[in-house]
């Protein structure tokens, strides 16, 4: 991995995005190859959808939001109230052909690709005020790190049925 210096308000969220997917990866590195195919205890989801979902972009709101940001535009304000759900069945569909292993280099690429915009935040972006967010981009990201969304999923993987 990069090593990449953040600003201050940033580096506890930076720091807890990778200890999440480093817990995430570790799961990931030491399921059986069976273990993928099996109903998970989220409702409709196989344990691979889970992997897919993340896979598709943990959380499509703080991209959106950090690749307008750091190329100094204005987010557009639709985008930042998507359809969730049909969002997560479009991500997961697009990639339930994929292979473990894919899954898992696309899971890195996308946990780089944040890692590198929120390393280019500036202190002057905490106060930002998008207009469709309802809020500071420092307390969306405060939101951001104690959400743990890589740790819910995790849980959802380690409480399968079949674990």
């Amino acid at each position: 991995m990069t090593t990449r210096g953040f600003v201050e308000w940033v580096r506890p969220v930076a720091a807890a995005l990778c200890d999440d997917r480093d817990s995430l990866m570790a799961l990931v590195d030491s399921a059986v190859a069976d273990f993928w195919d099996q109903p998970s205890s989220v409702d409709g989801w196989t344990n691979k959808d889970i992997l897919a979902h993340l896979a598709g972009g943990n959380d499509q709101l703080v991209q959106t939001l950090l690749r307008a940001v750091t190329a100094g535009e204005t987010p557009d304000p639709t985008s930042l109230a998507p359809d969730t759900d049909a969002e997560n069945a479009i991500r997961i569909s697009e990639r339930r052909a994929w292979t473990i292993d894919q899954l898992k280099a696309e899971l890195q690429r996308g946990n780089d690709e944040v890692l590198g915009w929120l390393s280019q935040l500036r202190d002057d972006h905490r106060e930002l005020r998008p207009e469709g967010l309802g809020m500071t981009l420092g307390k969306f990201f405060r939101i951001v790190q104690e959400e743990h969304h890589d740790l819910i999923h995790l849980e959802q993987l380690r409480t399968s049925p079949n674990t």
